[in-house]
């Protein structure tokens, strides 16, 4: 299950920053009370604590320099992806060719550490 607390670390991190940008841009606003209303932004806060169980669990099998770079890259690849996909956010080539050496850099990372 080694890797499996990444991955799951990783689904939630991205699932939990997925939800908070759906509560940010839905019509009920973003106060403090409006927030505590919103489900999504609730299921967001929890998922997020559930990440950190999984993430403390990859950081005691794997050193933090592996751990960390794969679930922020990562995450910012399933996120941006779901915003172009889904909420229809802008992109451009240069984004595309950062995204394609973020890539590059995980797999170097988590190639070197084997």
């Amino acid at each position: 299950m080694s890797y499996g607390y990444i991955i799951i670390a990783l689904v939630l991190n991205a699932g939990a920053n997925i939800l908070l940008k759906i509560a940010a841009i839905g019509k009920k606003g973003t106060t403090l009370k409006a927030l505590i209303a919103n489900p999504y932004a609730v299921l967001g806060i929890f998922i997020f604590a559930a990440n950190v169980y999984f993430y403390i669990q990859a950081l005691r099998l794997f050193p933090v320099s592996v751990v960390y770079p794969v679930l922020t890259a990562t995450g910012f690849i399933l996120i941006n992806g779901f915003g172009i996909l889904f909420l229809k956010e802008p992109v451009s080539a240069a984004s595309i060719l950062g995204y394609i050496f973020i890539i590059l850099g995980i797999a170097l990372v988590t190639g070197l550490y084997r």
